[in-house]
């Protein structure tokens, strides 16, 4: 616990809501907890972002992180040999039999 500068917290302890709650109830998967003076916030871990493209979020509820390897980011191709592979958002196929590129 830390003693922060403005008046209120020079009288009362900081509590560290990311070991109270636990990184993962606090901001869900993928995700990292940081305290601050009478509050937190949480980031993606690294090679994770949010769909919003923003770099905070404030809770679990708002975590939307997805890497390339997540299979939330990916949507799924039923071949017609009853098998599915996951391809990545990160990747299109620009036109028929272009083959798949990255998205920039």
């Amino acid at each position: 616990m830390a003693l922060g500068g403005d008046p209120v917290s020079r009288f009362v302890a900081d509590i560290d809501e990311c070991e109270v709650l636990g990184t993962v109830r606090a901001c869900g998967r993928v995700a990292e907890c940081h305290n601050t003076v009478g509050s937190y916030y949480c980031t993606c871990s690294p090679g994770y972002r949010l769909v919003s493209g923003a770099a905070k979020f404030s809770n679990e509820s708002e975590n939307t992180c997805q890497g390339k390897n997540d299979p939330a980011s990916s949507i799924s191709l039923s071949m017609g040999f009853g098998v599915t592979r996951a391809i990545p958002t990160a990747y299109r196929v620009p036109g028929p039999g272009d083959g798949c590129s990255p998205q920039v």
